[in-house]
């Protein structure tokens, strides 16, 4: 590791220690020359261990280190001892053999329990504790966006967004934008493809499930009359567990407007968002509809009034 891979989570998945200390025989056990935790590549508080007894293979000989070294960190891949009581291979003849001493210096093979037993933690968490699983998501600024936009009119940025899946595919993004010139307008919109955002005056922050490869986020965004400067900078990440991205110069994009148009003739104002966000994409369609009805209606009260007072 060594901070040189950035999807390292644990770089200590193994220690192994080769001493040359003897180790008082056990009644049960008889001549220990390793020793090891089960099952725990990548653990915590020390449980990634095992060690050698290189003082004491003489006993062994001409068994090498190499063969107790790799019976141990089978240990710690999940690999119990071979017994055709309890997983169906030969005692001996395999490097995970309940006594090694009978293996013999010509071992150099896991039997295939002992190939299954590691298979089996790493497919079921050892990948996820030792390291996650390197992706890259990238955000440019669309070529599409305009040079001199219109001020005091609410106008669309886009941003595309490109991901490329390593062996765990990206199933959840973030799409983030700040404004870096909030005094000078505010966001009005936001959207991403199957997803939602909230926006703020100065901030927008989009979430989506199942992204395609490549796709765009619009922000809606209007600029106060006499503005000099508006500046958007936003920035996508994988938000999927168990993912890194590995490019992380890629994952940010700014656009700067310094020249503005004239306000579209046409256009209605537009109010900056209120302080509670509101959804960037989909529904909405009742309150609307009942909002513009309420709208009808007082302006309709309003005629009345006049009406009525001449």
């Amino acid at each position: 590791g060594s901070g040189q891979l950035g999807f390292i989570v644990n770089p200590r998945s193994i220690f192994h220690f080769v001493t040359g200390r003897n180790f008082a025989p056990t009644q049960n056990e008889g001549n220990v020359v390793g020793l090891a935790y089960v099952s725990q590549v990548c653990a915590g508080s020390g449980l990634n261990t095992s060690l050698t007894d290189a003082g004491d293979t003489d006993a062994l000989q001409p068994t090498p280190v190499s063969l107790i070294m790799a019976h141990e960190i089978g240990h710690n891949l999940g690999a119990q001892h071979d017994d055709p009581a309890t997983n169906g291979c030969d005692a001996s003849g395999y490097i995970m053999s309940g006594n090694i001493g009978q293996a013999g210096s010509a071992t150099s093979e896991f039997s295939s329990c002992s190939i299954q037993d590691i298979n089996n933690e790493v497919g079921a968490s050892m990948s996820s504790i030792c390291f996650d699983f390197p992706v890259d998501v990238e955000i440019v600024a669309s070529a599409s966006n305009q040079t001199e936009p219109p001020a005091a009119t609410a106008f669309a940025t886009q941003f595309r967004v490109t991901r490329a899946d390593g062996f765990l595919p990206v199933d959840e993004m973030r799409v983030e934008a700040m404004l870096e010139t909030p005094l000078n307008g505010y966001f009005t919109s936001a959207s991403i493809p199957g997803g939602s955002c909230s926006v703020a005056a100065d901030t927008v922050s989009c979430t989506a499930s199942d992204p395609p490869p490549s796709f765009d986020v619009v922000l809606g965004a209007y600029v106060e009359q006499g503005a000099d400067a508006f500046t958007i900078t936003a920035a996508a990440q994988s938000i999927t567990n168990g993912t890194a991205d590995l490019v992380a110069g890629n994952d940010t994009a700014t656009v700067s407007y310094d020249r503005f148009g004239p306000p579209l003739p046409t256009a209605p104002a537009v109010q900056p968002p209120t302080s509670e966000p509101s959804p960037g994409s989909g529904g909405g369609g009742a309150s609307g509809i009942f909002f513009v009805a309420w709208l009808a209606l007082l302006s309709f009260r309003r005629v009345l009034l006049r009406v009525s007072h001449r």
